[in-house]
């Protein structure tokens, strides 16, 4: 069902609610500046070696980060466990409007992404906790470009900390559960159309915490054959926030225009829930899986912002959709030292072309991945890239006010993780 946003204000030749909406935790809140590397805006990259394999590992993963990919994986890991990853994400994207031409770049930039687990292995019980960010990153367009009333910057940051448990009850099934406490922040900014005056600044930030789950099973069956199934709940995040406006003459605009003074803005968001199905076969030296994954972006459907001093709410459309990614992915141990991975992913994107705006312009995608890991004692190192093709977007007859253009993007990503065990 579509549904247009309602307008805040009647003086609609000052501001126009359009401009309003992504200073009101909406769209910042959805951004993962350009999904760089998934579907929506999640992260599966936690892990080097998982990286290089397409992350299709949620039944071979051999270290820490199992807490992530599927608890369950832990108990076959004896003794202690530690690893810490730093994933370094280079987007880049480009805008081209269909009615002028006119062409923009998304602003150069390299975003690190670290992570680190910890897991300790007792008989058939293990004990773990992963501190990692699967949801996040920015996007800065600048303060000029022909979008900038749906956005100038936006920056999402998602921390989860998630300790976890798990039990093997033979040597063919085994168990993990793991309870994530989740901590968020919003940075969101947009120019406001104050013509014949110069534009002003509308500016959010906001803080929100949330809680959820992710569970994990591993059936290992005859002939090398292992079978995992993992499921990740939705997050509620309640976010509260300012909203400030910046104009060249605070004092005049302010008292004309109510929709101009600064308040206080809540919103709750849902991020999706998950469910993974992997098949993992050894073959000598080899292992090869393939995963599906399905992601409940219909949690992403609508959200309305609230303001402390009295206005009316603001209802901001989405209605993104469900979607699949399939990866498979292949490890070959050439000695008890040296490994290398290779991987191929296809993610589906969850964003209709209805509701596509600048801050998450998604597209169907394809990644390739390749890394190689080394083994010294108890310690080993593995480095991974990541190469991920998006199709052309268009955002053309969008219906939420988003500039009407197309997109182009291609993002690069390089994984480094060393882990330790004992």
């Amino acid at each position: 069902m579509n549904e247009a946003k309602k307008p805040i204000t009647s003086l609609a030749f000052l501001f126009q609610a359009e401009s309003l909406v992504p200073v009101f935790l909406l769209v910042a809140l959805l951004f993962y500046p350009g999904q760089l590397l998934a579907s929506g805006f999640i992260i599966y990259n936690q892990d080097a070696k998982a990286d290089a394999m397409a992350t299709a590992v949620t039944a071979s993963i051999d270290n820490p980060s199992a807490i992530f990919y599927n608890p369950a994986l832990l108990p076959d890991q004896p003794g202690f466990g530690v690893s810490a990853n730093d994933t370094i994400i280079m987007p880049s994207r480009t805008y081209r409007d269909a009615a002028t031409g006119t062409t923009a770049d998304l602003k150069p930039a390299t975003h690190n992404v670290p992570s680190l687990f910890a897991k300790y292995t007792r008989d058939q019980w293990s004990l773990g906790i992963g501190v990692y960010a699967p949801f996040g990153l920015s996007a800065d367009w600048g303060k000029t470009w022909i979008g900038r009333y749906s956005t100038t910057y936006a920056q999402l940051r998602a921390t989860f900390v998630t300790p976890t448990i798990a039990y093997k009850f033979n040597d063919r099934i085994s168990v993990g559960f793991g309870v994530s406490y989740v901590d968020s922040s919003v940075d969101l900014q947009s120019a406001i159309p104050l013509t014949p005056f110069p534009d002003g600044e509308a500016k959010l930030t906001g803080d929100g915490w949330g809680v959820g789950a992710n569970a994990g099973l591993l059936v290992k069956l005859p002939s090398d054959y292992t079978l995992s199934f993992t499921a990740r709940s939705p997050v509620k995040i309640k976010y509260k926030g300012d909203a400030n406006f910046n104009t060249a003459n605070d004092l005049v605009f302010k008292t004309l225009v109510p929709q101009l003074r600064d308040s206080n803005a809540s919103t709750t968001i849902t991020l999706p829930w998950q469910m993974t199905a992997g098949l993992a076969k050894k073959i000598g030296a080899l292992t090869l899986e393939t995963d599906v994954t399905y992601l409940g972006w219909s949690t992403i459907d609508r959200y309305t912002a609230h303001f402390s001093d009295g206005r009316p709410p603001v209802i901001y459309l989405r209605d993104w959709q469900n979607a699949f990614s399939f990866a498979i992915g292949a490890n070959y141990k050439f000695c008890p030292s040296f490994e290398a991975q290779l991987g191929y992913m296809y993610d589906m994107s969850p964003v209709p072309q209805r509701t596509m705006a600048p801050d998450l312009p998604d597209a169907n995608k394809q990644l390739v991945t390749g890394g190689i890991g080394y083994t010294k004692g108890p310690f080993k190192a593995n480095l991974a890239y990541q190469a991920t093709f998006f199709n052309k977007v268009s955002s053309v007859g969008n219906t939420v006010g988003a500039p009407q253009g197309t997109y182009d993007q291609f993002t690069q990503m390089v994984l480094f993780t060393v882990s330790f065990t004992k």
